[in-house]
């Protein structure tokens, strides 16, 4: 499913930065209860989450199941190189969903899928709404006793005009940390700096320089977490309508994000950008 948008030009760059985050990924660990677990990182890049995952259970070895899974098959081939996990680790890693639901069919573990900054990707690059549809029937139908979330996600109120002083800090960049024509790029392709949604949304990307081209074009804000909560509990994309509850439910902003923006443009502001939630089946 879906389109993988246009290469990375430094793709190690890429996973580098991703990984600065990894311990804040593997927050679900905390609510699960002791069972065994057949864990699927959808989106899973260079399996740095599921090495990361499989130390957390040096008892469970044969036992837990981990499944990396990404339609990109060369951070596939990336995943199985970089595993640094046990080798009698019950492990795979495939581009091909049909090998996941496979693989599922035969545990009786319970299963837990992983969704770490890949929502807004599946919006970005998908094609709606056939895409977007496949994704959600694979996350809700496939059989998960708990499905985790860590994403960027703002709230409604975040539709509101950007006040000036924040507009001109960033347009102004007075310690030229922007690339020229950065900001003239994201307006281009997302809209308005002068929306604060738009404001939002450049200040969590403007960092990421080595892969601009391909990340000016991804749409970090697909969904407010009201939407989340409503795809979850209206049960518009999945059969037993209403067997999830919602577990666990925090919205915050990242520490060392919040810090680069200060430093760069003496911007600070109380609006949460990312949410963890857990999504339970009603019998667990």
């Amino acid at each position: 499913m879906g389109k993988l948008g246009l290469p990375f030009k430094n793709i190690k760059s890429y996973n580098d930065s991703m990984r600065k985050s990894l311990n804040d990924k593997l927050f679900f660990l905390e609510f699960l209860p002791e069972d065994d677990y057949t864990f699927v990182d959808f989106g899973c890049a260079d399996g740095s989450v599921i090495s990361a995952l499989s130390e957390q259970f040096p008892g469970k070895t044969g036992i837990n199941t981990y499944i990396g899974y990404d339609i990109s098959k060369e951070m596939i081939s990336m995943a199985k190189t970089n595993f640094e996990g046990d080798p009698a680790e019950d492990v795979m890693f495939t581009s091909d969903w049909r090998d996941v639901i496979g693989k599922l069919s035969k545990t009786q573990n319970k299963k837990v899928l992983i969704l770490s900054s890949v929502i807004h990707e599946v919006y970005s690059y998908g094609e709606a709404p056939k895409d977007i549809d496949t994704f959600w029937d694979r996350v809700l139908n496939s059989g998960f006793d708990y499905i985790c979330i860590r994403d960027m996600m703002p709230s409604r109120d975040v539709m509101r005009e950007t006040p000036m002083d924040v507009y001109y800090a960033i347009t102004k960049d007075t310690k030229h940390v922007l690339m020229p024509n950065q900001v003239h790029d994201f307006e281009h392709i997302q809209g308005s700096l002068m929306s604060f949604k738009n404001a939002l949304h450049f200040l969590l990307k403007y960092r990421w320089q080595v892969n601009w081209e391909r990340e000016v074009h991804e749409n970090y804000f697909p969904l407010y977490v009201e939407d989340l909560i409503s795809i979850l509990s209206l049960g518009k994309y999945f059969h037993d309508a209403d067997t999830y509850r919602l577990d666990y439910f925090e919205r915050f902003q990242i520490p060392y994000l919040m810090g680069a923006i200060k430093s760069d443009f003496g911007i600070e502001f109380p609006d949460y950008t990312h949410v963890k939630a857990i999504f339970a089946k009603k019998y667990v």
